[in-house]
């Protein structure tokens, strides 16, 4: 089915090097500093940036 096209059209997604039994709480902190490192635009170009941020 093709479902995860769908549901992951908007959708943060984070591949990693460590196999899922292995993975912990330093991987899952890692993960998360990854994900709050990132700049969210919501669809704007980087050069809309000021507007994204709702300074515009």
């Amino acid at each position: 089915s093709n479902f995860l096209l769908w549901q992951g059209a908007y959708a943060e997604m984070l591949v990693s090097e460590t196999l899922w039994p292995d993975f912990g709480v330093d991987d899952l902190k890692a993960a998360l500093a990854d994900y709050a490192s990132r700049v969210r635009r919501f669809g704007a170009r980087p050069e809309d940036e000021k507007v994204a941020r709702g300074a515009g």
